[in-house]
């Protein structure tokens, strides 16, 4: 087993957290072990098999696993489909500092299945963690910790999102497309992408349109729109807050754009539109 950085797990770093990129061979597996710190594994690419006590799980691209520290367990990985697995090892005070999420995610001991739109900010955290690390610019432990704990939040709501809906078949585009446009009305502030939408939803941008628009009744970048504009419109009846401001808050970068899309969906403008709605 390759690894990104000549450190181990018994030399865990002195503000609390280590990061790991091992890249496995062909026909890899380890013997049963325990890690001597809690831990983290997001599988990023290849297929295998994790074993726990009695328990046997499949392991897919962009599948995370938490275990408490001293919890044997092993990995397999699957012939022709050698895995590249980030491992974060973290203290008993980070642990702490995230209690209420780590409590859960501790018991469960099962992998949890990413789903697309929220692997690419885990994967984007674990870089960020890999390259903080190896640069130690100036803060890079909070840095650290900071991505740690952001990466822990995407787990814990994933895993809790899983529990109210079952996971979609992965040939499902029509489904597919339906979770990311419910997390972009969730997310709506964030800077949204036609492609980056698409390619989440394993899609080309046309085939990912189509659906929106069966779906929505509106192109992508018109249901991003619609939603921002209708959540701007929320905040200028019940806030006092600035035009500006409210624009930046649903996520405009240009005023006037904001002005633009407000009008086409209110058919006013922002300051007309309070003061009538008052």
């Amino acid at each position: 087993m390759e690894s990104q950085t000549k450190q181990s797990a018994g030399q865990l770093s002195p503000h609390g957290v280590l990061i790991q990129s091992h890249h496995h061979d062909p026909g890899f597996r380890t013997a049963t072990h325990e890690h001597p710190y809690h831990s983290l594994l997001y599988i990023a690419a290849g297929q295998g098999q994790y074993i726990i006590g009695d328990r046997q799980y499949d392991l897919h691209p962009n599948t995370a696993i938490v275990l408490k520290k001293g919890q044997p367990h092993q990995l397999i990985d699957k012939p022709g489909k050698a895995m590249v697995v980030f491992v974060v090892y973290f203290s008993r005070q980070i642990a702490t500092a995230n209690r209420q999420i780590l409590d859960e995610l501790f018991e469960s001991q099962a992998p949890i299945a990413i789903a697309s739109h929220q692997a690419l900010s885990i994967r984007k955290s674990l870089r960020q963690m890999l390259h903080e690390q190896n640069d130690k610019d100036v803060l890079f432990e909070f840095a650290v910790r900071q991505c740690l704990s952001s990466i822990l939040l995407d787990i814990y709501r994933t895993a809790r999102a899983a529990e109210k809906s079952p996971p979609c078949p992965a040939d499902a585009s029509t489904a597919r497309v339906a979770k990311i446009l419910d997390h972009v009305e969730e997310q709506y502030y964030h800077p949204q992408s036609l492609a980056v939408a698409a390619k989440m939803a394993y899609l080309s941008q046309r085939q990912f349109t189509n659906i929106c628009r069966k779906i929505k009744g509106h192109s992508f970048i018109h249901f991003v729109n619609s939603v921002r504009a209708n959540r701007a419109a929320d905040l200028l009846r019940q806030t006092k807050t600035p035009v500006s401001a409210i624009a930046f808050e649903v996520g405009f970068e240009e005023l006037s754009t904001f002005y633009r899309a407000f009008k086409r969906y209110h058919k006013t403008s922002p300051l007309a539109f309070r003061k009538t709605s008052r």
